[in-house]
């Protein structure tokens, strides 16, 4: 009975932190960052904050394994952002199924078991200059003697629709 108890505490203290606390896993991994041409030296920017001490694309970040993050790039007016994608580790979950799943509940908690996508690829460019899709009409279609209010038809820079006069979008009801 006293060796059945000993063994049962020895293999509860050995699977009971779960095998990606134990490898290290549970505490903030790196995401390495890469931009295009035009992105290259760029501020990345971890859930909107700069990241200290200051990084630059291409460059390697550390982050938190739990919840979820969006990784940033800027540089001159440009922005891209991307949400940081997390896969299982096999290899984890594996091992804490052979010590009986005791430290598996550790791991998801801790999010040990989870690795993040890497790397991340971020495209930095300048939005075109928004054209109408239209000309502007300067005169009334059956009598062109009678002067008529231009409409602007440039699209609205966040959906992209015709706005017209019209404020807000009625599209997307941005300003």
């Amino acid at each position: 009975m006293r060796r059945t108890l000993i063994v049962a505490s020895l293999l509860a203290l050995v699977a009971l932190p779960g095998c990606g606390v134990i490898f290290g896993y549970a505490g903030p991994q790196p995401v390495k960052v890469l931009t295009n041409e035009e992105g290259e030296g760029a501020i990345i920017y971890v859930d909107g904050i700069k990241t200290e001490p200051e990084v630059r694309a291409p460059g390697e970040v550390m982050i938190q394994i739990k919840g979820s993050h969006t990784v940033e790039a800027r540089k001159d007016g440009m922005m891209k952002a991307s949400q940081v994608g997390k896969d299982i580790r096999l290899d984890i979950v594996l091992l804490d199924i052979l010590t009986l799943g005791i430290g598996h509940l550790v791991d998801y908690l801790t999010g040990a078991m989870y690795r993040f996508d890497s790397p991340i690829t971020l495209n930095l460019g300048r939005a075109p200059e928004p054209v109408p899709t239209q000309p502007i009409q300067t005169t009334h279609p059956t009598d062109p003697s009678q002067p008529v209010e231009p409409v602007d038809l440039t699209p609205c820079p966040i959906c992209g629709e015709p706005r017209g006069n019209e404020t807000p979008c009625p599209h997307c009801g941005m300003d």
